[in-house]
């Protein structure tokens, strides 16, 4: 049930990130992104693409994995303090 609310097979109200350095990471991130895309010729821009993709499947793997894993803790925490 937590990969499903994680994948949003559970639906809870939309999200957006809010935190302000997150927005700031961003602002900066896409900018450079789209120079850095521009400057490659098209075989690398297809390398470069397939490399953010392998790494944003890792990170949604992993971000996944440690979400399901803060449930856990969130339980074992409640049940130490229902002792």
């Amino acid at each position: 049930m937590i990969e499903e609310f994680y994948h949003g097979n559970i639906v809870r109200a939309d999200h957006t990130p809010t935190n302000p350095e997150y927005h700031a990471l961003m602002q900066k991130w896409l900018p450079m992104c789209d120079a850095f895309e521009k400057m490659l010729t098209p075989e690398q821009l297809t390398v470069f693409k397939e490399m953010t993709d392998l790494q944003m499947k890792s990170s949604e793997i992993a971000s996944a994995e440690l979400y399901a894993a803060g449930f856990r803790d969130g339980a074992q925490l409640m049940l130490e303090i229902m002792e």
